[in-house]
């Protein structure tokens, strides 16, 4: 099989793709990996680079601006160097109304947080480029044979954006993925050798839930004052770095390597992931790796991942539920925590993500 992954509309250093390009370089390793397909790559200069593409073509300009990802969304399918192969996939869900060319489109449509943000933050963004985002998604779905997504929660969500735009939906395949330090599964630290501190991944855009957080972190010190420190790692708006640094006990970090998150995360003796809305729940996996449990909201795709009968799950916009889940969290044996990451690296890895998108490409040809 012959695989065509576009990736110059991924310029992680510019947007919001970082999962997405996480994603995307751990499905074409994985791919490459198992040697019995030919993987090609159409990348730009400033795009995410697939170094174990078989062949890796790039087109000789930026994307990381709106003038230049258009010039190839709408024209990097004509380049005259794409080969003919069986199956083009776009990672990052987005499909340009360019001559079709042979072979089938499958798209990885991760979430619908774009939705998300219209109908609840239509500040973020202009109307207008929601409305133009909106309807590039609604023209994909429309085209690809098949989407990937990452979690049957996505898949409704995805699902319920066809419904209300009456879109027939294409054929959706939940692959879930991997995640960093799976290898790391089952390995956690004692209590005694953790810090006193949870860490939160503090983030500007306001799905993540940062600004939340911060309420309900100042209620729990109210209510336990010998809580643990509480670490935010990432970044803050101003407003969101004043009032962390008016609760006692908070302390915040940016520009933090993967090495130095690494160390953070499995030191830590909680993650709280307050977000409202995300494809996988990414986070949440990996510190689990490390042997960190996960304070998160219920009904969410972290949800589904970790599991309903997880500690750490509490409902979202009460204060007491989340206290409880602290609590009930703090209180997790490590051993506990080492046997539920064996369960979710066998359910949740690379090479079973690989295996289910090499066999949702299968069925189509």
């Amino acid at each position: 099989m012959e695989i065509l992954y576009y990736l110059a509309d991924q310029n992680p250093h510019r947007d919001r793709s970082l999962g997405i390009s996480q994603y995307t370089l751990g499905l074409i390793d994985g791919v490459a990996r198992l040697g019995s397909h030919r993987v090609w790559s159409l990348e730009s200069t400033s795009s995410i680079q697939a170094l174990m593409s078989d062949r890796r073509i790039r087109l000789p300009w930026k994307t990381d601006r709106l003038a230049g990802r258009l010039v190839a969304d709408y024209l990097g399918a004509l380049d005259p160097r794409l080969p003919r192969v069986e199956i083009h996939h776009y990672p990052k869900g987005f499909l340009s109304p360019t001559p079709r060319r042979r072979g089938a489109l499958v798209g990885t449509v991760c979430d619908t947080i774009l939705v998300h943000y219209a109908e609840r933050y239509p500040r973020e963004r202009s109307r207008l480029a929601y409305q133009y985002l909106c309807c590039v998604l609604a023209s994909s779905l429309r085209r690809f044979d098949l989407v990937c997504t990452l979690s049957q929660f996505s898949k409704r969500c995805i699902e319920d954006f066809c419904r209300k735009r009456t879109i027939t939906p294409p054929r959706i395949v939940v692959t879930y993925l991997g995640a960093r330090w799976e290898e790391e599964a089952g390995s956690a630290l004692s209590r005694a050798a953790r810090g006193d501190y949870v860490i939160h991944l503090a983030s500007i855009h306001p799905h993540k839930g940062t600004r939340r957080l911060l309420d309900l972190w100042r209620a729990y010190r109210a209510h336990n004052p010998e809580a643990p420190r509480l670490l935010l790692v990432g970044s803050m708006t101003p407003e969101a770095r004043a009032e962390a640094e008016s609760i006692p006990g908070t302390q915040c970090q940016s520009g933090v390597s993967d090495a130095h998150l690494e160390e953070l995360l499995r030191e830590a003796q909680l993650l709280l992931l307050p977000s409202e809305i995300e494809g996988f729940g990414l986070p949440a996996l990996e510190a689990l790796y490390l042997g960190t449990p996960t304070v998160f909201p219920s009904d969410t795709a972290i949800e589904e991942v970790l599991g309903k009968d997880d500690s750490g799950r509490f409902e979202l916009g009460e204060t007491d539920s989340f206290m409880t889940a602290v609590d009930r969290t703090l209180l997790t044996e490590p051993a506990e925590v080492k046997e539920r990451a064996v369960a979710l690296a066998d359910r949740f890895s690379w090479a079973r993500c690989v295996d289910r998108t090499i066999a949702a490409y299968s069925e189509l040809l």
